[in-house]
């Protein structure tokens, strides 16, 4: 006899494996124009951040080398400065891979992160990188993001899907996914109700909240 198949007390032809019966779309592939667009902000391990009257006492602090704090104290966002008010947070950022001998010639960040984040950090070590380090500084992001002068962003995780501008210098957390594109063309398409289903669709669902991932929600979305 032939199989029977039922959806939400409906009977259907075929049940895809996210459990819908119009399109399979667990057969999408990652289209090479969308690699190295969409990526996850860093990883930091460690209390980098800072508040703002902390922050503005580090900038202000000057350097046997003459080199500027603001090259170490950048703002940061994490995914509650996108859907409510800014937090006014800012972090020390060393980048990707600095020795030791680079880092402690921003004197006042330096120390800060080795008094606050060394002793947590004694005996772990984020592959060949100390502990002034992030765990993942996310260099791939940071390459895409250099040439622009802003870019887009959305939480991770979130309720509604909303995305907002940050100017590059801003720097975005782990539960923060951005779009390296500063043309509003594709801000456009990134809030677009056609993008919002797509992602719901390929996305995870967390309880009430969507979880948005480059790999699967971006990569895969065939741009108008």
């Amino acid at each position: 006899t032939e199989l029977s198949r039922t959806l939400d007390n409906q009977p259907v032809i075929s049940i895809s494996a996210d459990l819908a019966s119009d399109i399979d779309i667990g057969q999408v592939k990652g289209l090479v124009e969308n690699m190295n667009v969409s990526f996850m902000g860093v990883t930091p391990s460690g209390e980098f951040d800072l508040d703002w009257e902390t922050a503005r006492r580090f900038l202000a602090a000057p350097n046997p080398s003459g080199a500027p704090n603001t090259d170490v104290v950048r703002p940061w966002i994490n995914a509650l400065d996108i859907v409510r008010r800014p937090s006014a947070t800012w972090i020390i950022d060393f980048g990707c891979d600095v020795d030791m001998k680079t880092a402690s010639a921003y004197e006042t960040p330096f120390e800060h992160v080795r008094k606050i984040v060394a002793p947590k950090r004694a005996d772990y070590r984020t592959g060949k990188r100390g502990f002034w380090c992030f765990e993942r500084p996310r260099p791939d992001m940071r390459a895409a993001i250099h040439r622009l002068d802003r870019y887009f962003a959305t939480p991770l995780v979130s309720k509604h899907r909303v995305f907002a501008w940050y100017p590059t210098r801003v720097l975005p957390a782990n539960l923060v996914i951005l779009w390296a594109r500063s043309d509003d063309y594709a801000f456009g398409v990134a809030s677009s109700l056609i993008h919002e289903l797509w992602s719901l669709r390929l996305g995870i669902q967390l309880e009430d909240r969507p979880r948005y991932t480059p790999s699967t929600c971006f990569e895969t979305f065939p741009l108008p």
